[in-house]
């Protein structure tokens, strides 16, 4: 019962459940779809993402740093959930519109008609949820929601299996089905109310000013990290294609472990730097040296069986792209290494620094992505990924410096 009520430990079954599925669901329809509908698949997932990025710039991050000055907490948590909903209301009408446009450039998706809708915004507001809970410490209530809707994907899974009728468009709208019984539970938990009205216009300000930057830099990071993914079916063809979506999709889980890792440790770090910026940094210092061995074996267990890995989830037409799988847990130590440097930009409200470090990483992508995939192919786009990622990280150390933090630099106690 210690180990189970303990919240760092819920944070680590929480994601091992969510991360679980998460592969699993790319395990099972890897088998059962076809290359080009499993890249339609993962781009859905992919843009999905891209939309978290840009509400959680404008709701979320703003959140987790929040001045915890203030009072009436009941009154902002409520004033997320409506901004949230609102931004999901928004959203569902302009994809109703793109769609029916039939934009020739969108066929893929033009053929999942309005179910990707109810996909989009059911999977966007259950990581509101998660992300709001992790913020507040919540940890049990997600990890007993995330536990509920794996349940039911892979039940629906189960069924996608054995029933071969099962068209992508069916899938995706039950898939996104699958996360509204935790939505549910989680309005009941936070009980959102339309209270203290007049408070809003200071909520709405500091979201505002906080969450301008916050958006630049979530659209310039997608780009930043997507860009040799977007380009690579144009230079090297739909196999590539296949592939490097297919290897993407897999480590996404760590993307999802990496996400959590900071979700979680941002609030915490953020209150600790309001009473003493050495207290922040030890923090900084002994959480990422817990998560190393964890991360650390999880590369090194991907990076050994890589060939496996993608025989089992792709089949054996995939087996000889290991080389990218291998490639990209490299680019998956970077990023890990990097992260107190991030958080730490985050946690000094370096709006601008931290934008300005993707726009950098974006710059570099768009002047050399041709050359590298024309000279090295999908191994000169794992090269661009990890030097566009040490571009980052060297920017910020600089800046973190020149603010006089310094993150490993032996601390007193």
């Amino acid at each position: 019962m210690k180990f189970i009520t303990n919240k760092s430990n819920q944070v680590v079954m929480d994601q091992v459940v969510f991360s679980g599925s998460g592969f699993l669901t790319t395990v099972v329809l890897a088998r059962i779809l076809g290359p080009d509908e499993f890249g339609v698949y993962a781009s859905v997932v992919l843009i999905s993402y891209l939309i978290i990025s840009i509400m959680n710039a404008l709701v979320i991050q703003p959140f987790q740093v929040a001045p915890t000055e203030i009072s009436d907490q009941t009154s902002y948590h409520s004033f997320t959930f409506w901004i949230q909903l609102i931004l999901l209301f928004i959203l569902s009408i302009l994809i109703f519109i793109i769609l029916r446009y039939n934009i020739k450039a969108l066929d893929s998706f033009n053929q999942l008609n309005e179910g990707q809708i109810l996909y989009y915004l059911c999977f966007i507001f259950q990581d509101y949820f998660r992300k709001f809970f992790l913020a507040k410490s919540w940890v049990l209530s997600i990890l007993m929601i995330d536990i509920l809707t794996s349940i039911l994907q892979i039940v629906l899974l189960g069924l996608v299996f054995w029933n071969t009728a099962w068209t992508l468009n069916n899938i995706i709208f039950w898939m996104g089905l699958t996360y509204l019984p935790g939505i549910i539970i989680s309005i009941m938990i936070l009980k959102p109310w339309i209270n203290q009205f007049s408070n809003w216009s200071t909520y709405l300000k500091l979201h505002l000013e906080t969450g301008s930057w916050m958006m630049l830099t979530s659209i310039t990071q997608w780009w930043s990290g997507n860009l040799f993914f977007a380009v690579t079916g144009v230079f090297l063809g739909a196999q590539a294609l296949g592939a490097f979506r297919l290897v993407q999709s897999i480590l996404g889980i760590l993307n999802v472990l990496l996400q959590t890792f900071e979700n979680y440790v941002i609030p915490t770090a953020t209150r600790l730097y309001n009473q003493s910026a050495q207290q922040a940094v030890r923090y900084l210092q002994k959480i990422t040296l817990k998560a190393a061995p964890l991360f650390g074996v999880a590369l090194g267990l991907i990076f050994i069986f890589a060939k496996t890995i993608l025989q089992l989830t792709g089949g054996k037409e995939y087996a000889h792209y290991d080389y990218v799988v291998r490639g990209m847990t490299v680019l998956y130590a970077l990023i890990f290494l990097g992260y107190p440097i991030r958080i730490a930009i985050r946690m000094l409200l370096l709006n601008k620094s931290y934008f300005l470090g993707y726009l950098f990483s974006l710059l570099f992508c768009v002047v050399s992505f041709r050359v590298l995939l024309n000279t090295w192919n999908l191994t000169g786009a794992i090269v661009g990924l990890i030097i566009s990622q040490l571009i980052v990280m060297g920017y910020w150390q600089f800046i973190l410096v020149k603010n006089k933090l310094f993150l490993w630099k032996k601390t007193d106690g």
